[in-house]
C-alpha cells in the first residue's frame, strides 16, 4: 500500500530568528512542499502519529501566518527597520532574506544602503555587487534590467567614490571596462562624477560610447552630463545621435531644446530619416525610337546660309 503525505514546512535555523508559539512545521501554510511516500503500514501510522502532533503544536500560530516565504517575511522587517533608522537590525533582516533567498537582488540592494549607512564600505561594495551579478538570474530582475539596474549602478558608484579603498576598486573596473564591458565604463565615469573629476568622466563615457555607439541610454546620459558642464556644443551632437535612435524620449526632446534645437525630423541624419518606395539612383532615359530625334535635336530645317561679302553679285560696268 501506497501512502502519499504533502507536508508544507519551513526550516529555522538558530540564527533566523524563530517565533515563539509556532511550530516548524506546517500544513497548508508555507510555500514549500515536500512529498513523502511510504510503504509501509507501521511507517504509516507513525507519521500520521508524527504529523497529528505537528497540527496541535502549530494550530496558534498557523491561523495568523501569511502564504508567504520566510525570505520575504525578512525583507519586510527590514524595510520597517530601515524607515525607523534602525539600520543595524535592518542589514539584519535582510541577510536573512537573502540567506533564504540567494537570487534576491532587491535584498543585497537594501542591504547595500544599510551597510553605507553604517559606514561599512566595503561590505556595501560586495552587497551592491552581488545585486548587480544576481539580477539577471530570475525574471523579475530581468525585467527591470533597463531601468532599476541603472539605480543599483549608481549607489555603487557613490560608495566607491567615498571608499577608503577607491584606488583599488577604480583599477578593478578599469581592468573590466578595457575587456570590453561597457557596463563598468558607466560605473567608472559615474565615479569620477562623484568624486568630482569630470575630465576622467568624459573620457569613460566616451569610451563607452564608441563600444556601443547605438546605446540610448547611454549616450542620453553622456549628453546630459555634457550639459551639466556647460560643453553646449559637444552635448548637443550627442543628444542628437541619442535622438535619431529614439525621438520619442522626452528628456533628450528636452534637453535639446534648452539648447536652442528645434525638435523634428529635420535634426535627424539623412539615413535616418523615411526612405521613398523608389530605391534612390540615377533613372534611365527613355528609349529612343528610330527616327526619333534626340532630345537636344531640333526638327525645324536649318536656316538658309548668309552670303559673305566675297560672295556678293557686283554688278558688270557698261
Amino acid at each position: 500500500m501506497d501512502v502519499v503525505y504533502r507536508v508544507s514546512f519551513r526550516a529555522i535555523g538558530p540564527d533566523m530568528g524563530h517565533r515563539p508559539g509556532r511550530s516548524d512545521i506546517f500544513l497548508n501554510c508555507c510555500t514549500e512542499v515536500a512529498v513523502i511516500r511510504v510503504s509501509s503500514r507501521l511507517t504509516c501510522a507513525i507519521l500520521s502519529l508524527g504529523l497529528s502532533a505537528a497540527v496541535v503544536a502549530s494550530v496558534g500560530g498557523c491561523a495568523n501566518d501569511r502564504p508567504t516565504t520566510y525570505g520575504l517575511d525578512s525583507r519586510d522587517d527590514g524595510a520597517r527597520f530601515f524607515a525607523q533608522g534602525q539600520y543595524t537590525d535592518a542589514a539584519a533582516a535582510y541577510r536573512n532574506a537573502v540567506r533564504t533567498v540567494p537570487s534576491d537582488f532587491m535584498s543585497y540592494y537594501h542591504l547595500g544602503l544599510c551597510e553605507e549607512k553604517l559606514g561599512a564600505m566595503q561590505q556595501a561594495i560586495q552587497a551592491f555587487k552581488t545585486s548587480l551579478d544576481v539580477m539577471p538570474l530570475t525574471l523579475a530582475g530581468r525585467d527591470r534590467m533597463t531601468t532599476f539596474r541603472f539605480t543599483i549602478m549608481d549607489a555603487l558608484a557613490r560608495v566607491i567614490a567615498n571608499s577608503s579603498d577607491k584606488t583599488s576598486e577604480i583599477e578593478k573596473l578599469t581592468e573590466k571596462a578595457q575587456a570590453g564591458s561597457v557596463e563598468s565604463y558607466r560605473i567608472l565615469a559615474r565615479v569620477y562624477r562623484y568624486g568630482m573629476d569630470p575630465d576622467s568622466a568624459i573620457d569613460a563615457y566616451n569610451r563607452a560610447s564608441l563600444l556601443e555607439p547605438r546605446n540610448v541610454s547611454l549616450l542620453k546620459e553622456f549628453g546630459l552630463y555634457l550639459e551639466q558642464l556647460h560643453q553646449n556644443a559637444r552635448a548637443e551632437a550627442i543628444l542628437r545621435q541619442a535622438y535619431g535612435l529614439d525621438s520619442a524620449d522626452v528628456e533628450i526632446s528636452d534637453a535639446l531644446r534648452r539648447l536652442g534645437v528645434i525638435v523634428g525630423p529635420s535634426i535627424k541624419e539623412q539615413n535616418q530619416l523615411v526612405q521613398p518606395i523608389i530605391p534612390p539612383g540615377p533613372i534611365a532615359p527613355p528609349t529612343r525610337l528610330p527616327g526619333q530625334p534626340r532630345a537636344n535635336e531640333s526638327t525645324s530645317p536649318p536656316p538658309a546660309p548668309t552670303p559673305t561679302p566675297s560672295e556678293s553679285t557686283q554688278t558688270p560696268r557698261e
